[in-house]
């Protein structure tokens, strides 16, 4: 491998201190003003389930294409709810129940059929800040640890927010797996990349549980989170300039990664790979197959330039010169 520096991959401790206050604020960016109550949780699994544990209604409606895994660790936390799927708002019977929304890739507006109707309505913005601040429905959640290293779940909601709880197992060795990458960036010899890299991984076994683990809210006020969003969505346009002139069809919505569907994927993440980027599968497990088969995630965070998204249009070209990609289709 030939590279600068890697990019993608988990944060590590201290990646986004060009983005902290001198002092903490008063409020974040992306909250709504007088919305409801601010609750913190570690995920947002726990954050989605604590709302599903104070509502009446226990018929909860998530749309097809939602991570199963997601789902299924929602359903450890809040047994009592029976959890079904949606491809169209038209499937969902007119009873109350809850309707999940979710906000893919950035902000779509909650459709008024469903503002309107009798049903409770998540938000689910972990993918898009921007769809947090502009909430329509009753409670809305979004989680912060793609956007930084931070493990909080944001809620806002009708409900108050109890004693807070002892941070989990999960969240103790996904903090030593970030503070030995931190170390390793720094001084590569001082530890072995793979030892973060199993630390990270145990971390994620460890979120299958029962326990809904609640969150101090104070790390939410020490970054500047518009400069966070206006530095992604630099980054952004950079990279859908340079692949749009290569012919990758490109998801609409760009706020947490830039998304492509691709044909050969697998093999385009294998390219990417060995320049030392490292692009995201999401929804691997997703009901909806073809953002299962053929979606790749690609990132645009903070931790990077304009320089960067060129490094990942020069290596997803030589992977069209290569003659192993082509654009996928819906």
């Amino acid at each position: 491998m030939s590279f600068e520096k890697y990019i993608g991959g988990a944060f590590a401790t201290n990646d986004s201190d060009p983005f902290k206050l001198a002092s903490p604020s008063d409020k974040a960016w992306f909250l709504p003003e007088n919305k409801g109550n601010i609750s913190g949780f570690e995920t947002g699994a726990d954050s989605l389930a604590w709302i599903l544990k104070h509502v009446d209604e226990k018929t909860v409606y998530f749309p097809l294409h939602y991570c199963q895994e997601t789902i299924n660790r929602i359903a450890l936390k809040a047994q009592e709810n029976q959890i079904l799927r949606y491809a169209d708002l038209s499937e969902i019977p007119s009873d109350s129940s809850v309707v999940i929304w979710n906000h893919f890739n950035g902000h779509h507006p909650v459709p008024s059929e469903l503002v309107n109707s009798n049903h409770f309505i998540i938000e689910d913005c972990v993918q898009s800040l921007k769809a947090m601040k502009q909430m329509v429905g009753h409670a809305a959640v979004t989680s912060l640890r793609k956007w930084l290293e931070s493990d909080l779940a944001v809620v806002v909601s009708p409900f108050e927010q109890g004693e807070i709880t002892a941070p989990s197992d999960y969240h103790a060795l996904k903090k030593d797996a970030e503070r030995l990458k931190h170390k390793w960036k720094t001084n590569p010899e001082s530890v072995e990349e793979n030892a973060f890299l199993k630390k990270f991984a145990s971390a994620e076994k460890l979120l299958e549980n029962e326990t809904i683990y609640s969150s101090n809210l104070s790390e939410l006020y020490h970054y500047d989170w518009e400069r966070i969003v206006e530095r992604r969505t630099e980054n952004a346009r950079t990279l859908i300039h340079g692949l749009t002139s290569l012919g990758i069809r490109i998801l609409t919505q760009q706020d947490l990664f830039v998304m492509i569907f691709v044909q050969n994927r697998d093999e385009l993440r294998r390219i990417l790979a060995k320049n030392g980027i490292f692009a995201p599968v999401h929804w691997l497990d997703s009901a909806d197959e073809t953002k299962a088969k053929s979606l790749l995630s690609l990132p645009i965070d903070q931790r990077y330039t304009a320089d960067d998204m060129k490094r990942i249009i020069r290596a997803i070209e030589h992977g069209l010169a290569a003659s192993v990609l082509h654009s996928g289709n819906d």
